[in-house]
């Protein structure tokens, strides 16, 4: 019998349907396309209403990928910990890569976008009366990037056990240099920056223009992250937080694998 159409174009899909080691821990790392141009006008370098957008985005994503254990989001990235604990729970889209990502990314696509405008309307609704002229340019600002809407990319990848802890302190780190190039260059000009390192940075805004860094909050210093806490014994029943206090977690290296369960022996 003569192999049909279905079969022969599902066979050349089935070449590229590649999927992730069962019972693996694996990172779902979410990347905003374009972030610069999406928050052009905004109230750098630590905008409270895109802050917010990420890091419920973030909660949503957390809440509703099966298998996820930990959340972690700075600037426009999230990054989650996938680690399913039970044998007999079945992998999210049964570790398909390509359905793990492009459904991730139109997850976050779709969950930022929606908090976002719902921040703007409130602000609006706020500062109609009364706002100052820099309140009436953000919004204007806002409402431009409601237009052009955010888009989120996605890729998954695999990590041992022993890197779990490392790789969020990567991201955190990341995440600290990030806020201090921020604010630096709200002050500073692009010469007066080069060749210097953080703590200089640091030293140049306290010394020259009265900004401490260590001032601002932990979320614009450090990011944001999201975890299960039990809230129930009896029940067993464990609900996700939003940690704005998070440690340093070069410090506290213990912080991310407390949080997480392991799975089981078979």
């Amino acid at each position: 019998m003569k192999e049909s159409l279905g079969d022969l174009i599902k066979g050349y899909e089935a070449n590229y349907n590649i999927t992730l080691p069962k019972r693996c821990p694996h990172i779902i790392r979410l990347d905003m396309r374009a972030g610069h141009n999406f928050t052009k006008g905004f109230d750098k370098p630590y905008d409270s209403i895109f802050i917010k957008s990420m890091y419920e985005t973030m909660y949503y994503l957390c809440k509703n990928i099966p298998g996820c254990q930990f959340g972690y989001v700075e600037s426009d990235e999230i990054s989650l910990l996938i680690y399913e604990t039970s044998p007999e729970a079945e992998p999210w889209f049964a570790n398909r890569i390509q359905k793990i990502c492009s459904i991730s990314a139109s997850m976050a696509t779709l969950q930022f976008n929606r908090i976002f405008k719902q921040q703007v309307d409130y602000f609006e609704s706020t500062h109609k009366d009364g706002g100052s002229n820099r309140d009436f340019e953000l919004i204007s600002n806002y409402k431009v990037a409601m237009e052009k809407d955010a888009m989120f990319d996605s890729r998954v990848f695999v990590i041992p056990e022993s890197v779990i802890g490392p790789y969020f302190i990567w991201r955190q780190n990341d995440c600290t240099r990030n806020s201090i190039l921020g604010i630096s260059q709200k002050y500073m000009s692009h010469k007066e920056m080069q060749g210097l390192k953080c703590n200089d940075l640091q030293n140049v805004l306290l010394t020259k223009y009265n900004v401490n860094w260590n001032n601002f909050s932990i979320v614009e210093k450090r990011g944001t992250c999201s975890y299960k806490v039990l809230v129930d014994k009896e029940k067993d029943r464990h609900d996700w937080v939003l940690d704005f206090v998070m440690p340093i977690l070069m410090d506290d290296r213990e912080f991310v694998v407390s949080k997480i369960t392991y799975p089981k022996e078979d």
